[in-house]
């Protein structure tokens, strides 16, 4: 029975890697069939709150009615399930189109890691290790993966802050802290960083492998 080689599961894993960006891309298109429903209904989310974002208000009191509207009364809302968790019943279009351009900087994060991770294993079925090319692709899977964790909880909080007026409910106040923590992902955030150390290892490699070459 033949073992299989180093070349052959690089190759095994460059499929899964375009196998989760497919899916990915799947899901991306998910998002904007999401957002074109909600832009479209913006007015009257009444059937479409499911699909809406969820805002998380902790009120000073037990709240008295189900319905509240925002500081310049343009965003109702409703209070749903949890205590304290209040819904859109209708958005100002612009917050979508702010909230949409958000979401395609993450996709284009994560488009340009798995790109760049496919590539990488392409050249890792070729023999390539130590390459300048390696570290160059390890560093921006790296840089990717880091941007696009910090970016979220950032813009989730720039988004709030730019709409306040349509966020912000009288007699309410906004959790900032459950905002950045819900969009932080741990994980995601120490592997880019891993990435970035294993790159500059791989940039290491190569150096010497080309002084290790002069010399001979």
């Amino acid at each position: 029975m033949k073992a299989i080689g180093p070349r052959s599961l690089a190759g095994f894993l460059k499929v899964l890697i375009y196998l989760a960006f497919g899916l990915g891309i799947l899901y991306f298109l998910y998002q904007m069939w999401g957002f074109a429903t909600i832009y479209r209904h913006a007015d009257d989310l009444g059937k479409y709150m499911h699909m809406s974002s969820s805002i998380y208000q902790l009120t000073d009191q037990e709240p008295e009615h189900r319905e509240y509207r925002s500081e310049n009364g343009r965003v109702r809302f409703s209070l749903h399930g949890l205590y304290g968790e209040l819904r859109y019943r209708n958005m100002t279009r612009r917050m979508l189109l702010v909230l949409g351009f958000g979401e395609l900087v993450l996709f284009f994060c994560f488009f340009l890691a798995i790109i760049e991770l496919a590539n990488l294993f392409e050249d890792l079925s070729a023999g390539k290790v130590f390459e300048a090319d390696s570290a160059r692709r390890l560093r921006r899977i790296g840089l990717a993966v880091v941007g696009g964790t910090l970016f979220s909880p950032l813009w989730n909080v720039l988004w709030v802050w730019l709409f306040r007026g349509d966020v912000v409910v009288p007699g309410t106040r906004i959790p900032w802290i459950l905002f950045v923590w819900t969009r932080v992902n741990l994980g995601l955030l120490l592997g880019g960083l891993l990435l970035l150390v294993v790159a500059e290892a791989f940039r290491i490699g190569y150096k010497l492998h080309e002084e290790q070459q002069l010399t001979v």
